[in-house]
């Protein structure tokens, strides 16, 4: 019961700072040139599967109170969260979490070609420059580095998912160095008996060439 207790605050607190976030930077969190950084939160969803909700109600209540574009954008544009944190949480590795949203910004740049009459294909490569821009170039950074405290990870809440990809992450970098390792000495014995083969292959042509200069001294020799 109290674990279910605080993951609903986890889920409505997120939810509200989403909102929060967005109104805080109005200016830039709606339009064409957009960069809403609230979108930053979306790598939660990496972590948990119970930001997923939070993103989601977020966006769904900050584009109905805030969108000036109205009612599109609350079914199109939390329709575009929904897909975006659906395929997050089947990523493995956090940089790439920048790519759904951006791709899925296609429903944004559909909005302003139906209201406004913008270029769709002009339109979209805006908004999915800014939502890289908040998400890959913003977010990504911050929440690699956050991810190294583990403390931040308690209080984050980050599920027997995300625990399980960073074991196998581990597992994986442990297994190359430990191959590398192995080759290491392969390596050097290698090295070693190309050099030998190089002096030999070297005596053989200085000694070559020491009988050819032989020979055609006693060539010599016997025409003189």
């Amino acid at each position: 019961m109290r674990e279910r207790t605080l993951r609903l605050a986890r889920i409505a607190i997120t939810a509200a700072l989403y909102v929060a976030l967005t109104l805080a930077f109005i200016p830039t969190s709606f339009g064409l040139m957009q960069i809403r950084i609230s979108e930053m939160m979306l790598l939660l969803c990496f972590f948990s599967k119970d930001y997923c909700y939070s993103m989601v109600l977020g966006c769904a209540l900050a584009n109905a109170f805030f969108s000036p574009l109205g009612m599109i954008d609350v079914l199109l544009g939390t329709l575009g969260t929904i897909l975006t944190v659906v395929m997050i949480r089947l990523l493995k590795r956090i940089y790439l979490v920048s790519i759904p949203p951006t791709i899925f910004t296609f429903l944004v740049a559909l909005e302003f070609y139906l209201i406004e009459g913008a270029p769709f294909w002009m339109s979209y490569l805006q908004v999915a420059v800014g939502e890289f821009i908040a998400v890959g170039l913003v977010g990504v950074p911050v929440f690699m580095l956050l991810e190294k405290n583990k403390k931040v990870l308690e209080i984050l809440g980050a599920d027997d998912r995300y625990y399980a990809i960073q074991k196998s992450i581990q597992e994986k970098r442990e297994a190359r160095k430990k191959k590398k390792n192995q080759l290491q000495p392969v390596l050097e014995t290698e090295s070693i008996e190309q050099v030998n083969d190089n002096l030999d292959n070297s005596n053989i042509v200085v000694n070559e060439n020491i009988i050819d200069n032989s020979t055609i001294n006693n060539n010599n020799n016997t025409e003189n």
